[in-house]
């Protein structure tokens, strides 16, 4: 079993998958067969723990250093996104979250919110305020009162298309069919596993 990790702004995480061997495509199922997951993260001191190769996707992406359309980029996210999650389950990811003593009501809102997007291709609340509303501490008992209802995005697929697909694979191939999904992914991924500008109490 990985090690379970707490990220800069308070998402937990399974340590970072390393993909075994290359695979030239963009067939993201490919690549995701390639992953093994067991792979130590990048701190720095004050910070928390962060993704590196993310926030190197998410940088480039906003200096406008890489083309969104282009093959390359656009494998290179899928491969980091399949690695971050540290898991074949998205549910299981989303479960780790709902379980955390740092899942605040921000927390919350901002997953079901992606979940949301993911589903329909909209969200509620735009995706750059949470740069600075998202941060590591502890709940308390009344953000907590609130559960986070996960389920009711899976089930919806099984109502809608006869199939419960509780992968990472299955969810960021939905991410990127919407509209700007791919933009949208890259930000959130950020948001979840790149480094924050907040101190990070006790690192």
């Amino acid at each position: 079993m990985a090690n379970v990790i707490i990220y800069g702004r308070g998402f937990l995480g399974f340590e970072n998958g390393m993909t075994r061997k290359d695979d030239p495509t963009l067939d993201i199922r490919k690549q995701a067969a390639l992953v093994r997951f067991q792979k130590p993260t990048t701190k720095m001191k004050g910070y928390g723990t962060f993704n590196d190769a993310i926030d190197k996707l998410y940088i480039q992406l906003m200096k406008h250093e890489r083309d969104l359309t282009s093959f390359s980029y656009r494998r290179a996210v899928l491969i980091e996104a399949i690695r971050a999650f540290g898991t074949y389950s998205f549910k299981d990811w989303c479960k780790l979250q709902s379980d955390s003593f740092y899942f605040t009501e921000n927390h919350r809102r901002f997953l079901e919110d992606t979940l949301n997007f993911i589903r329909t291709g909209e969200r509620q609340f735009g995706l750059r305020p949470w740069e600075f509303t998202l941060s590591q501490e502890n709940a308390t008992f009344q953000s907590k009162k609130i559960p986070f209802d996960y389920d009711t995005y899976f089930n919806s697929f099984q109502e809608e298309f006869g199939s419960s697909d509780h992968s990472v694979v299955g969810t960021i191939q939905r991410w990127t069919a919407q509209p700007k999904g791919f933009e949208d992914m890259i930000i959130s991924l950020h948001l979840i596993f790149g480094k924050t500008e907040k101190k990070v109490a006790g690192q």
